[in-house]
């Protein structure tokens, strides 16, 4: 009989989460794609949207991601010394762990940022297309 009572609280615990699940999907549905010219859309960009520019876009956001990462290490490592006193000394693990463990908070705060970087790939596309992908093109036509 309990757990006759548990199955039934289960369930009807469930079937809300179910019906909010449902609704949830339709509005992931009726959401337009980014478009530069509607405001309204800048949230909805995603990696599809970089991919749109080929390679060109690929390498964009490969960029970005450096850039980012670039700037995302350091920075721990001085929040690292103004909480620690000093530099970490990564022969030692703890350090490692701490410095590591700033790292990938920052990295989960900065989830937040990702369309940002997306924006910022598809801003650079063109000017990566043009400056880098075309001149890699060129060289790869005179070599054959």
């Amino acid at each position: 009989m309990v757990v006759g009572v548990w199955a039934v609280a289960g369930l009807c615990a469930a079937l809300p989460r179910t019906a909010l699940r449902a609704q949830e999907k339709d509005k992931e549905e009726d959401k337009k794609p980014f478009n530069v010219w509607e405001p309204d859309t800048y949230g909805n960009i995603s990696m599809d949207d970089v991919k749109k520019y080929g390679a060109a876009g690929t390498l964009s956001y490969v960029i970005t991601e450096l850039l980012f990462w670039a700037i995302a290490f350091p920075t721990e490592c001085i929040v690292y010394l103004n909480t620690a006193g000093h530099w970490p000394d990564f022969s030692k693990p703890e350090e490692s762990a701490a410095v590591f463990g700033l790292v990938f908070a920052a990295s989960n705060i900065a989830r937040l940022l990702l369309p940002l970087r997306f924006g910022a790939a598809l801003a650079m596309a063109p000017w990566v297309d043009e400056n880098i992908m075309k001149r890699f093109n060129e060289k790869a036509k005179e070599g054959a």
